[in-house]
């Protein structure tokens, strides 16, 4: 066999042996700066200092159910929102450009009558907040975010405020339906190969972290 007939055998070998990355996210570094990333410490007390649910005001509209390190969100009344999430200290993490990540599974459709969300859906949310409030955030800023989906991966990339006391990050419902969330992880983004854009902002263009 020639060399001509070797090259395509080869490259395959090479490539096999490259991290894939999910509908071109970017490529993480570094330990997962969240804690009971499969739910289980959750699962096994509800009153565990890691994860906390808040909702809208009102009857209790939304239940919770974690399984296999699925954690499952579904809408069971009218209410407006749902969160479900983690506080992670941002001192040590000011400036540095971080991606905050998880798989989803949604079956959601948007809110009808009073309780319909501007922006309806579900997924990742993130606020970076001082103490004399919040100096930034990022809601459902991915797709899939509505609709009808399996699992998918999404990502939103965003540089640490310099003031930021701590990071708010965890899940939103904000529609009807269901949110499945598994995977969840905070890690640093590695431009060792090349840059890796801050996730833009549609609906907030300026609402967002300068590059550092």
């Amino acid at each position: 066999m020639t060399s001509r007939h070797k090259q395509p055998a080869l490259l395959l070998v090479t490539l096999m042996g490259l991290p894939l990355l999910a509908h071109g996210q970017c490529p993480l570094t570094g330990p997962n700066f969240l804690v009971d990333t499969d739910f289980a410490l959750e699962a096994d007390d509800p009153q565990s200092p890691h994860w906390k649910a808040h909702r809208h005001a009102g009857a209790a509209a939304y239940s919770t159910d974690i399984s296999n390190g699925e954690l499952t969100i579904r809408k069971t009344a009218p209410q407006y929102w749902f969160y479900f999430g983690q506080r992670v200290s941002a001192v040590d993490l000011r400036e540095q450009k971080l991606a905050f990540s998880a798989e989803l599974k949604l079956d959601l459709t948007p809110a009808a009558g009073e309780y319909r969300s501007l922006r309806p859906g579900g997924g990742l949310t993130i606020k970076a907040l001082t103490g004399g409030g919040i100096l930034w955030t990022s809601q459902l800023n991915h797709q899939p975010r509505i609709g009808t989906s399996d699992w998918q991966p999404v990502q939103v990339v965003f540089a640490v405020p310099v003031n930021a006391q701590v990071l708010d990050l965890g899940f939103l419902h904000e529609a009807d339906g269901t949110l499945q969330v598994r995977k969840p992880s905070l890690r640093a983004v590695d431009e060792s190969e090349a840059p890796c854009a801050i996730t833009p902002d549609p609906t907030h263009p300026s609402n967002r972290p300068a590059e550092t």
